[in-house]
């Protein structure tokens, strides 16, 4: 069973957070959540991991799942603020608290697009990106590209317009978001460089400055996440020991992975001691 760890971001924010954990691990793993998604998804996983001597922490971002906020904070938060101040600061407790020796980064989907604008980020041990993508709509095509077009022009800046939140959950996406993270998040979706836009994205960053190694899980038929996006995503670390691991587009047993199936143990599982490997350095 896991833990859970309340984390004080640096302007006081309180972010909760669940730890999965043997004795004394030496080597853990933080996982940055894909946009809407509780940090309770990815609890298969982790106790998969912690069961094999690996810790792992799993966090909510402030104004999502446990990580509640009021109703004028929730109000005034971006979705740069995830990447610059709650990963920050859930990387400091882990170092300042667990004390480990090896730490590797796990983004799903928005979780690796937020890794690059914080400085912490050059000195992880490795980085995992699992249906990472840039969100720029052209990297998708024919009907999935209209839907990626009309979210960013129409459904965000319209129902953003509404209140403090989003309803994402009415278009399949997870838990409602705070509309200022929909409005940068369709912002960046805007601009053919997305996040590592010099117009639009957060300044400064740091991706060029990133030396270890990455692995990019890439799952060809994500409409979330295509070949395409992830790629994009890839070629933002290009100093990174990177590689890729096309996965199938469903299991030996027929079923489909898709954007979240890499994370249920009956769909992805049979990729999660190579998953460990890596973790560990091998």
């Amino acid at each position: 069973m896991g833990v859970t760890v309340p984390i004080i971001a640096g302007d006081g924010t309180v972010l909760q957070g669940t730890e999965y954990a043997p004795a004394g691990p030496r080597t853990w793993l933080l996982i940055n959540s894909a946009m809407g998604v509780r940090r309770r998804f990815y609890r298969h996983l982790a106790r998969h991991l912690a069961a094999q001597d690996i810790g792992v922490l799993t966090y909510d971002y402030r104004g999502m799942g446990d990580s509640v906020l009021d109703r004028p904070s929730f109000s005034r938060v971006r979705l740069e603020d995830w990447g610059r101040k709650d990963f920050p600061a859930v990387l400091r407790w882990l170092r300042a608290t667990r004390g480990p020796e090896r730490v590797v980064v796990l983004g799903h989907s928005v979780g690796g697009q937020l890794l690059g604008i914080a400085p912490e980020i050059t000195g992880v041990d490795a980085l995992i990106g699992v249906a990472a993508q840039s969100g720029y709509w052209r990297h998708w095509d024919g009907l999935e590209r209209a839907k990626v077009f009309a979210l960013w022009y129409a459904a965000v800046p319209l129902l953003s317009r509404a209140g403090a939140s989003f309803p994402s959950s009415l278009l399949g996406l997870g838990q409602d978001i705070p509309s200022g993270v929909a409005r940068q998040w369709a912002e960046w979706g805007r601009d053919p460089e997305y996040i590592r836009s010099r117009t639009v994205g957060p300044r400064p960053q740091y991706h060029d400055e990133v030396r270890c190694r990455l692995r990019t899980y890439l799952i060809p038929d994500d409409n979330l996440a295509p070949p395409r996006a992830s790629r994009a995503w890839h070629d933002w670390f290009p100093n990174a020991e990177r590689e890729i691991v096309e996965l199938g587009a469903r299991t030996a047993t027929g079923r489909r992975i898709g954007h979240f199936g890499f994370f249920d143990p009956e769909i992805g599982g049979a990729e999660w001691p190579g998953l460990a490997d890596f973790i560990r350095g091998g």
